[in-house]
């Protein structure tokens, strides 16, 4: 449905006045600004009240977690690979004892072997996500050019809380 009027959002916020929205559907009217044209963007802003708030709160969301998603991915990769490296040393160091059956030895190369293949579905997880955070930063980067950066934060942020809270557009 396109957004080109304020009887298109009401419609589309259920609700029939913009001057009492609920906290949700101002979240829902701010993640849908960069679908409007700019005019009606504008009156939103001068209409709805809190919407400029949610801005604000929405920019410091999107900002805290797309940072905490990176660190917490860097951590993690960290993480899984000390651990891949700390298996490998053990593994090594038993593969060295002379006591070992031929069956132990080949059951512990299997378990080296494996570990390097996690590792490897580990490595093409994480860049799949750096991938689709790089998508992000450009679909941000496009937006941002054809929008004033205020909009563009705004619905970033307001889209990132509804996911948070499980609530779709």
């Amino acid at each position: 449905m396109p957004l080109n009027d304020e009887e298109a959002v009401k419609k589309l916020l259920e609700t029939s006045s913009l001057h009492d929205l609920t906290d949700e559907q101002v979240l829902r009217l701010a993640a849908l600004l960069p679908e409007m044209p700019s005019s009606l963007r504008q009156t939103l802003f001068d209409q709805v009240p809190g919407l400029r708030e949610t801005a604000l709160q929405s920019s410091k969301v999107f900002e805290q977690i797309f940072e905490e998603s990176l660190r917490a991915n860097d951590t993690h990769q960290s993480e899984f690979h000390q651990a891949m490296v700390d298996i490998r040393k053990a593994i090594s160091g038993r593969l060295e004892q002379a006591s070992l059956s031929e069956e132990q030895e080949r059951h512990l190369i299997n378990v080296l072997m494996e570990t390097g293949r996690m590792e490897y579905l580990k490595d093409t997880e994480n860049k799949a996500f750096t991938a689709e955070q790089a998508e992000a930063a450009r679909w941000f980067t496009a937006v941002q050019t054809s929008l004033p950066l205020a909009v563009t934060i705004v619905s970033a942020g307001a889209r990132l809380v509804l996911l948070r809270r499980g609530l779709r557009l």
